[in-house]
């Protein structure tokens, strides 16, 4: 550990407050759209949006879960170009099992919201295509616990093969040393006790981890993908028996279950792939490490809010209501400016008659 705390003296990584406080107002930001969507949910949802309120109010639920987890439990920091990140939560950083037990439950909080994506569309096909029979077989007890195991199943064998690809801190520190990385750990090696979480990605040991994540994802987004196709030719199909704001809603939310597919993929596959082409090359440039771990924390900070201003958008319901609030406040800023202006015109107009008055008595 001397050899690592000797090498960062002569190359240290810039402190960066400006950017934790600017880290810690997106997270806040995001957590208050997600608060704000989950009431929305549940006092201006219409009674035509049945089950799928339920299915839009649990991804809001899971995105909310999804983000408290990243920045209080976990509060990773990314070590570019090292395939490892630092635990900084004070929940996640107590020991190397904490941190695991942090990190599994936070992977599986992000598999339930891809799953919860899963399910807008399913209900979207199965409601356009009368499949009710399925449907209540599905959404029963029965199949409420099916689904259960289905997403414990799911996230036991990531965790399972995340746990056979993780290396301790004392395999990792070892790794920093041999290949002259310690410039890569900043203050941390001044920092004895901080705990990292290490994939080796050059061992065979990760390949069930990669193959497990990857099959997964593209299940799900086939899945989908195909759901929304079908959802797409059924109304094409009855364009001509639905009147236009019915046609136009239908559009919208089929829309809106598209995008919800595609921000994950772009917000999670474009920090994965730049952080696997950092470790493949290996770069020892500190700006280039910190502008990689940068877009990274800043994608992953600002997913929910995307979805849910995304929800908003395409969400007439809700539209409706986001809009009434953001009229109803710029009315009241807009009086308030009036009056105000209003009370400054009387006050000059009284002090300019004073010295008017003033001046013509003299």
């Amino acid at each position: 550990m001397s050899r690592l705390v000797e090498g960062i003296e002569s190359d240290q990584m810039l402190e960066e407050p400006a950017f934790a406080v600017f880290y810690t107002c997106l997270v806040l930001i995001s957590d208050v759209f997600s608060i704000f969507f989950i009431f929305t949910i549940l006092t201006r949802s219409t009674a035509d949006m049945k089950l799928y309120k339920f299915v839009l109010l649990k991804l809001a639920i899971f995105d909310l879960l999804l983000n408290l987890s990243t920045a209080l439990l976990v509060t990773p920091d990314l070590l570019c170009p090292l395939p490892a990140v630092a635990v900084r939560s004070p929940i996640g950083g107590l020991s190397e099992t904490h941190a695991f037990i942090t990190i599994s439950l936070t992977i599986a909080i992000a598999i339930t919201v891809f799953t919860s994506i899963n399910d807008c569309c399913f209900l979207r096909v199965c409601i356009f295509y009368q499949w009710n029979h399925f449907l209540k077989k599905i959404y029963s007890w029965r199949g409420a616990l099916f689904l259960v195991l289905i997403n414990g199943t799911t996230v036991g064998v990531i965790v399972l093969a995340l746990w056979l690809a993780k290396r301790t801190n004392q395999e990792f520190l070892s790794v920093v040393a041999a290949e002259n990385m310690s410039h890569a750990l900043g203050t941390y090696a001044h920092e004895p006790t901080t705990v990292y979480f290490y994939v080796d990605i050059w061992k065979p040991q990760v390949l069930p981890l990669m193959s497990s994540v990857l099959a997964g994802l593209a299940v799900i987004y086939i899945l989908n993908l195909m759901a929304s196709r079908l959802v797409w030719r059924a109304i094409a199909i009855r364009k001509k028996n639905m009147s236009f704001k019915s046609y136009q809603n239908h559009k919208q939310l089929t829309l809106l279950v598209l995008c919800q597919n595609l921000v994950p993929a772009v917000v999670l596959s474009i920090p994965l792939l730049l952080v696997t082409f950092s470790f493949a090359m290996s770069y020892e440039s500190d700006t280039f490490a910190e502008t990689i771990k940068h877009f990274v924390t800043f994608t992953v900070a600002i997913y929910p809010a995307l979805s849910v201003v995304l929800s908003f958008f395409f969400i007439k319901p809700y539209r409706r209501f986001l809009m009434t609030i953001l009229c109803t406040v710029s009315i009241r800023r807009f009086k308030q400016t009036q009056v105000s202006d209003i009370r400054m015109s009387k006050k000059c107009s009284l002090g300019n008659e004073e010295s008017f008055d003033s001046v013509g008595y003299m």
